[in-house]
């Protein structure tokens, strides 16, 4: 009966934290996050949702960069975190 419960609330907190960007899908704002400096701003490949880079956050041992996105009617603010040498995700 655990299982029942457990697995489905899992699977949907995955789903929230799961980015809807990738290097492939989003390279200018990869680009972004790996050169440009807080308050950078650009548009998505091929769509007009824009994005500004507003805060970097380091740690010891990551790195994580605060992105809001907008477009018509509609706005989203995203974290990307990464350890060093690996991806953004």
């Amino acid at each position: 009966m655990r299982s029942f419960v457990l697995i489905p609330l899992c699977l949907l907190v995955i789903g929230c934290t799961a980015s809807n960007y990738s290097r492939v899908t989003a390279p200018s704002l990869y680009t972004a996050l790996d050169r440009l400096e807080d308050g950078a701003t650009g548009f998505l490949s091929g769509n007009r949702v824009a994005y500004e880079i507003k805060s970097t956050y380091k740690s010891s041992s990551k790195l994580c960069r605060v992105v809001s996105f907008s477009e018509a009617n509609r706005f989203s603010t995203e974290t990307f975190c990464k350890v060093k040498g690996g991806e953004w995700t």
